[in-house]
């Protein structure tokens, strides 16, 4: 008897701490090529076209990347699921009920896990930030359903992806 896609996705694996700090590592390499190139191409202009020299503390400057680094991470999470990091380790975000990720989960899922420590962090509460960030990814090794406090805030999930065969899509892992 085969199983309904609600059914798999109920019994899906959390990924490890491991896994997830694994992903992580890969989207912050990729983050960081991508706030390299949109700096660029507000650094550059301004300098060669207007001998302007934007200060980096400057708080409309650093409004525009935490922004460019905000709609990567949604855009990846509500197109796919995954972003580069979570597709190299198999790693799918969903709601809670197994459905997409819509743009108001993916933002309040980002807000939850990161722009409130960065928040901290332009103010100097460095110590309360990264208290934050700590107890946000030790969290799923608290919680029996291996979630963490930014996927609890924000109703979605982690979920194993299975590997696929060459000509099927892939599935939750069980």
């Amino acid at each position: 008897m085969k199983q309904s896609p609600h059914n798999k996705l109920a019994e899906a694996i959390s990924p490890a701490l491991p896994r997830r700090l694994a992903a992580l590592f890969y989207d912050a390499l990729m983050i960081l090529a991508v706030l390299l190139v949109a700096a660029a191409l507000v650094v550059l202009p301004a300098g060669l076209a207007f001998g302007y020299e934007i200060p980096v503390g400057h708080p409309l400057y650093q409004l525009y990347l935490i922004s460019v680094w905000a709609v990567f991470f949604c855009w990846f999470w509500v197109h796919g699921g995954q972003t580069v990091g979570m597709r190299a380790w198999r790693i799918l975000a969903i709601r809670n009920n197994g459905q997409p990720l819509r743009w108001q989960d993916a933002l309040l899922r980002l807000f939850a896990a990161l722009l409130l420590p960065l928040i901290l962090i332009s103010i100097h509460l460095y110590p309360f930030a990264l208290a934050l960030v700590l107890l946000n990814y030790l969290w799923p090794l608290l919680d029996r359903k291996n979630r963490s406090l930014h996927e609890i805030l924000s109703q979605t999930r982690l979920i194993m992806l299975q590997k696929k065969q060459p000509d099927e899509k892939p599935e939750a892992a069980q």
